[in-house]
This record gives structure tokens, sequence and C-alpha cells, in this order.
């Protein structure tokens, strides 16, 4: 609800109050989003560098301010692999949601064979 206020209010409010408030909301502490999740798709064909190929990209989304897990999906070269952050101490059984995210896109695959 406060992404979908704040962008609406974008057409009410001058610019410069509008940077003003959304560099307050940025400070105030995010009780709301507790995860991050974002697709990044990459090229669909082998990169290289210096004549060596990149074998493989693993995402990676750092945490930020209160949240304490982030999710990664990058696709690269036909392959698609996540990368899970987490805060430990906060979050000390991420091996789980791991596992799962593994176990569901194992799942999806074989549905699709």
């Amino acid at each position: 609800m406060g992404v979908d206020s704040m962008l609406n209010a974008a057409d009410l409010v001058p610019g410069t109050m509008f940077a003003l408030g959304a560099r307050v909301a940025a400070r105030l502490p995010q009780r709301a989003i507790s995860t991050v999740t974002t697709n990044v798709p990459g090229p669909p064909e082998p990169m290289y560098l210096l004549g060596h190929r990149m074998t493989e990209l693993f995402p990676y989304i750092p945490l930020g301010s209160q949240i304490r897990i982030t999710i990664g999906i990058a696709s690269y070269d036909g392959r698609l692999t996540c990368g899970v952050t987490g805060d430990f101490d906060a979050v000390p059984d991420l091996q789980v949601l791991c596992d799962g995210i593994e176990s569901a896109t194992e799942e999806l695959v074989a549905l699709v064979r």
C-alpha cells in the first residue's frame, strides 16, 4: 500500500517535495517487507573475458535495512540459478527455504518434461 500511495502522490506533489518524502520513507524502519526477490534476465549466449568462457552466473542481492532474506534469480546461457542471502541470526532455518526452492524447481522441470 505504501508504494502505491507514493506512486500516486508523484502526480500530485512537486518533484522536490516528492524526492524529500521518498528519502525520509527510505530511512524509516521497514516493517512491511521481510524478503526481496528479483529476476534478472542474463545473456542467452555464453560470455567471454580474455578468451575464457564464463561458465556460471550466481546472483547476489545484499541485505539492507530491515530486510532479512533476499533471493536473486538469474538466467545465463540457457540455465537458471537462484542465490539466497539471509541473516542467520534472524532466519536460522534458511536452509529450509533453499531446499524448498530446489525441490519445487525440480518438480516444475519434471512436469514440463
